[in-house]
């Protein structure tokens, strides 16, 4: 398995997916210094972005007046420090299907900023020792999804899904999305070539299956 590596998405990419109705809940890129990054990987044939976020309170549950971290989901996987702080998430919910030309390698050993380069090496150590668990999350949220699919169609499945799903991206969607861009810049060609480069963790959905 490929060590995993930090990338950026193109403005004009997130804008195109952000523009349609159905996809909505993709993250927005941040403004200001700071890029906003993620790990990539494959499914189903595509390359898939997905996202850091920084700790914030829905991360955390009161149980007994006391602030507690929410379990990995399939919406979340939690990055942690040696001492168990949470640093950042994974936010594998809002992960998004990307053209190889429209993802950037982000080399974050280059970061001038000593204290956020510090941070995103914290973070990548602990995405490379959970990459396992990380593969197995993706792909049950990749059927999870799936099923969502089936349900909306009319169709019956044997247990109920999680109440979250209904807010994940729905990706066979945007994997369509993702292909109607790649033909509207005519880099097909470019993507089939290059994406052995950027894939990070190859993930099967039959794994996920609920």
């Amino acid at each position: 398995m490929q060590k995993p590596k930090f990338f950026i998405v193109s403005e004009r990419y997130i804008n195109y997916l952000r523009s349609d109705e159905c996809l909505t809940n993709v993250c927005k890129n941040k403004d200001g210094k700071r890029k906003y990054v993620g790990t990539a990987l494959e499914i189903n044939g595509f390359s898939y972005f997905v996202p850091l976020s920084s700790p914030k309170d829905k991360d955390f549950r009161i149980i007994d007046g006391k602030k507690k971290l929410k379990g990995n989901s399939p919406v979340a996987f939690h990055l942690l420090n040696k001492k168990g702080e949470l640093i950042a998430s994974l936010k594998i919910g809002n992960m998004i299907p990307v053209p190889r030309s429209e993802l950037q390698y982000y080399d974050f050993s280059k970061v001038s900023d000593n204290k956020y380069r510090d941070l995103l090496n914290k973070e990548y150590r602990s995405i490379v020792e959970n990459a396992d668990k990380i593969t197995k999350l993706v792909s049950v949220a990749y059927r999870q999804v799936q099923l969502r699919i089936l349900v909306n169609a009319g169709l019956e499945i044997k247990s109920e899904l999680p109440s979250y799903v209904k807010d994940m991206v729905d990706y066979e969607y945007a994997e369509r999305k993702c292909l109607r861009f790649m033909q509207m810049q005519n880099k097909r060609s470019v993507y089939e070539e290059d994406k052995a480069d950027v894939l990070d963790l190859t993930v099967n959905p039959e794994l996920g299956r609920t």
